[in-house]
């Protein structure tokens, strides 16, 4: 495995990020099997990969699921402290 690449939760690619490619990618590939299935010359190629698609669509959703919440937003605007200069003696 390259240090470019070193899996979920690293500080390069968080684990959501992955989450969301796998996702995506699942149901791509469903879609993709739905249509193959609808072909005479693709129904068992498609069948076969719109149910794995599928299984993994679901890995997916419950990965994406158990990685928490995000952080919530703030629209409020913050004000700059600012800083106190101490009294010259």
């Amino acid at each position: 495995m390259s240090p470019s690449n070193t899996g979920a939760g690293s500080p390069a690619r968080p684990a959501k990020a992955d989450s969301r490619t796998v996702l995506a990618a699942a149901a791509t590939l469903a879609l993709l099997g739905i249509g193959m299935s609808v072909l005479d010359d693709g129904q068992a190629i498609g069948s076969v990969l719109t149910v794995v698609s599928l299984l993994v669509l679901i890995g997916g959703m419950h990965h994406f699921g158990r990685s928490g919440a995000d952080a919530p937003l703030s629209f409020q605007v913050r004000k700059k402290k600012r800083s106190r200069k101490k009294p010259a003696s």
